[in-house]
């Protein structure tokens, strides 16, 4: 690594340290590898993951910040998933700080070898405002498996929705599958059920037929597990 490369590292560092890990450490997150991790229950997982770009430019460094509601009995649910991103963890609702915060297009922080420091102390309070301002906020909304469920499952708009105005059911299959392991985690298999059958009503591609066939097995095999064998009850 070049020292120019070396110092924007520094810099990079310094500022996910003062603007991000400082108000993420008082509200209970930890950091793990390039991840700042929340586990609400053994369960449900809050992740923020300042995501920086390749340089591809001399002197030139950018970044951004996602945000991570994860559902653990996707492991469960998929277990060879669990074996490739058990140390990276994974995703079932996903947002950029931009969808959140309300900015237009999609927000990254850039950082070039001839800025001023006070550059640099601009972004860490940026960084700081938006975290309490938008990324606690919208991450609280989720305290159980049940709450990502019911914002899965919604018909409404929102950051980190898929939704097709023009369809009779506007979830996304994505998203209805989501929401399926979400309410299987929770416990409610009639409305696990309820997802996967409004997600068959949706797709009209081989791909998905497939997911959506699978999934329906797979969480009809656990059910079974956990309700003694009567895997085609609603209960």
């Amino acid at each position: 690594m070049n020292s120019e490369r070396k110092a924007l590292q520094l810099r990079y560092q310094r500022i996910c340290n003062l603007g991000l890990s400082e108000p993420l450490r008082k509200t209970g997150f930890r950091r793990r590898g390039r991840r700042f991790v929340k586990w609400i229950d053994d369960e449900l997982c809050h992740v923020v993951w300042p995501y920086r770009g390749k340089i591809t430019l001399p002197g030139r460094s950018s970044f951004t910040v996602d945000c991570h509601v994860f559902v653990a009995a996707t492991w469960k649910v998929y277990p060879e998933y669990a074996l490739s991103v058990q140390r990276q963890l994974g995703h079932t609702i996903n947002v950029r700080v931009s969808q959140i915060c309300d900015d237009r297009g999609d927000k990254w922080w850039d950082l070039r070898s001839n800025d001023s420091p006070a550059r640099d102390d601009d972004i860490i309070a940026d960084l700081r405002e938006r975290v309490h301002r938008c990324v606690l906020p919208w991450l609280e909304q989720f305290q159980s498996v049940r709450d990502v469920g019911d914002y899965l499952a919604t018909p409404e708009r929102g950051p980190g929705r898929a939704r097709f105005g023009y369809r009779e059911i506007v979830q996304s299959p994505g998203d209805l599958r989501s929401a399926a392991i979400a309410y299987f985690a929770a416990g409610e298999f009639g409305l696990a059920r309820k997802m996967l059958e409004l997600a068959e009503r949706t797709v009209n591609i081989p791909v998905s037929a497939e997911a959506n066939a699978e999934l329906r097995a797979r969480l009809e095999k656990l059910i079974a597990e956990k309700t003694g064998g009567v895997s085609g009850s609603s209960a």
